[in-house]
């Protein structure tokens, strides 16, 4: 076989693997996440087992939408980022994930940290949550001691399958979050 196939593929094929896993996040975020947060990556696992029946989307972690209203693509989804080797967690899994949003500025991108530690898991593993753009609205609480919203840009609700939910919305000057089932 030719050299060049058998030293190169390998190399091809995990460039090939990378694009894919970023399919659907526009090119300048990608960018932006791979240039100013070199600890992650995009996460490219499934949903367990239980939940891929009962839920449409099979990888609910990753939406384009403009979040903040200023008419310009933002984006929301799990960043993969490797454990440090001494943590505790590390024995049995390789990366965490954590729920960023990548919001346009009038000079480019910047970005929030939503939700840290949603879940410890091996690399391209499963778990048991996802995202979920949400339209303006007025959203019911199911939580007690919280009043119904409106919430006037569109948002993401993040839900841990069959535990909670709640949603990440922007404000005017910052994102917060509304429990819509506990």
């Amino acid at each position: 076989m030719n050299r060049f196939v058998i030293e190169f593929l390998p190399l091809l094929c995990l460039l090939a693997i990378h694009q894919v896993q970023a399919e659907g996040i526009p090119d300048e975020i990608q960018d932006y996440v791979s240039s100013n947060m070199p600890n992650y990556e995009f996460f490219t696992g499934r949903l367990k087992l239980w939940s891929r029946d009962t839920y449409e989307d099979e990888k609910p972690w990753s939406i384009t939408l403009d979040i903040n209203g200023d008419n310009q693509t933002d984006w929301v989804g799990f960043l993969a980022k490797d454990l440090e080797p001494d943590s505790p967690l590390a024995k049995s899994f390789i990366q965490d994930l954590d729920l960023y949003c990548v919001c346009s500025t009038s000079n480019g991108f910047t970005h929030f940290l939503l939700l840290e530690s949603v879940g410890a898991v091996a690399k391209d593993d499963s778990v048991s949550a996802g995202i979920y753009e949400r339209q303006p609205g007025l959203y019911e609480s199911q939580v007690d001691d919280q009043e119904n919203r409106l919430i006037s840009n569109p948002s993401v609700e993040y839900t841990n399958f069959e535990k909670s939910s709640r949603i990440f919305f922007w404000d005017g000057d910052s994102f917060e979050q509304f429990w819509t089932s506990d």
